[in-house]
């Protein structure tokens, strides 16, 4: 999830980004990725069961190599979020970029075979950022 390329790969992906107007030109302006993907049923719920499976697995930390190089992530936890759709989780991964702490906060909401990865990070300082609620739930009661 972290690279946006989840697993089981997805039929379709659209990408979107969605940003609070009334905090325009804010260096704390909320940015929030949204990653939708569309998969056979089976496979949507093989995606989330994976994702909760790698939240545990990975609590104390893990890294990861892209075209851009490794990163590294010293924390995983389980968020208590609002719950969406048919099925949803929500975590914390703590990253890190030039030593300095980089909370990212990652929600998956599954309604049938979608599944909508909501991602927001704080890239100022190490409070965990917040993933609006009244996003989340509007955009999960129009999957399908």
């Amino acid at each position: 999830m972290i690279n946006g390329a989840p697993e089981p790969a997805p039929a379709a992906t659209v990408f979107r980004t969605v940003m609070d107007k009334s905090e325009e030109g804010k260096d704390s302006q909320t940015v929030v990725t949204e990653i939708l993907t569309s998969h056979p049923e089976d496979s949507a719920q093989q995606l989330m069961r994976g994702v909760r499976d790698a939240i545990q697995a990975c609590a104390g930390g893990f890294r990861t190599s892209s075209e851009d190089g490794p990163s590294s992530y010293t924390e995983v936890k389980q968020l208590n979020l609002p719950r969406a759709g048919q099925e949803s989780i929500a975590y914390q991964v703590t990253g890190s970029i030039e030593g300095d702490k980089v909370p990212l906060v990652f929600q998956l909401v599954r309604t049938g075979s979608t599944v909508v990865t909501f991602y927001v990070a704080n890239f100022l300082d190490t409070k965990t950022p917040e993933l609006p609620a009244e996003l989340v739930t509007a955009q999960a009661a129009k999957l399908p």
